[in-house]
């Protein structure tokens, strides 16, 4: 634990020191991602515009869900993808590392090979996406319980380790396929689907996206914790669902890099 805990800390500060030096795409991220939200503000709108209510949820209760879900993905920009984005290269050994040097290192080739890499230029847009939650929660007629907002932080972690889980399941493909170009499109693909309401899916689709891979844990049950529509017990489990993921997930990763043959074959 404490080899991880002096790795992490090195690539902040390595990672913090880059940022300063080459602060480009620091500015691209603050101007890009409140942008987008923007784009989807003016098309939420649009829609209640029309009409006061949309798959159940009122005007007020769609930015609640668009701010958590916009959170869950700012979170893991600043945490862990651009550091997976990148397995394909240490896989490939195309950039100034390879698999290889995960292999050698003192902690966990998974953690060397998918953390230490830290977007700052996303902590602005999280800020932003704050905003949304908040601007939606003073609108709601109900008040806010603590208990209700401790399930909610609780299940938008929940969320973010779901969208890395998602993630690292696309990227180990890479293994076993290494020029494999579409795993972090893939990835982009799947997690949308999080950003709907849950009681959407139905049927074989209801069983993918709440229980095999639970992406409306991204978005929509942390909202409907926060908004008193979720049961506490439903809190267990979803921790065991995602336990089981994250274990799912190892699994798959211990037996992919097996496959790994070296940047140099």
């Amino acid at each position: 634990m404490n080899d991880i805990i002096v790795y992490l800390k090195r690539t902040f500060v390595l990672e913090l020191k880059e940022t300063i030096a080459y602060p480009a795409s620091f500015w691209m991220v603050v101007v890009t991602i409140p942008l987008y939200a923007v784009v989807q503000i003016v098309f939420l709108e649009t829609i209640y515009g029309q009409t006061s209510n949309f798959a159940s949820y009122t005007k007020y209760e769609a930015y609640i869900l668009f701010g958590t879900f916009m959170m869950v993905q700012v979170i893991g920009h600043i945490f862990f993808y651009n550091r997976l984005v990148m397995l394909k290269e240490l896989i490939r050994g195309d950039g100034q590392e390879s698999f290889d040097l995960a292999l050698t290192k003192p902690i966990d080739a998974q953690i060397f090979a998918t953390l230490g890499r830290f977007s700052f230029g996303s902590i602005v847009p999280f800020f932003v996406t704050v905003f949304i939650v908040v601007y939606g929660m003073i609108h709601q007629s109900q008040t806010l319980n603590i208990f209700n907002f401790a399930a909610y932080v609780f299940v938008v972690l929940i969320g973010v380790l779901i969208s890395y889980l998602v993630l690292l399941f696309c990227s180990t493909f890479l293994f076993w396929f290494p020029e494999l170009q579409m795993a972090d499109a893939l990835w982009g693909h799947i997690v949308e689907f999080g950003k709907y309401p849950s009681h959407l899916y139905r049927g074989i689709a209801g069983i993918l996206f709440n229980v095999v891979i639970p992406v409306t844990l991204m978005a929509s049950i942390p909202v409907e914790f926060l908004l008193g529509k979720r049961s506490f017990t439903m809190l267990l489990i979803y921790a065991i669902i995602t336990i089981v993921l994250f274990v799912r997930t190892r699994i798959f990763w211990q037996v992919a890099i097996k496959k790994y043959s070296g940047s140099g074959s």
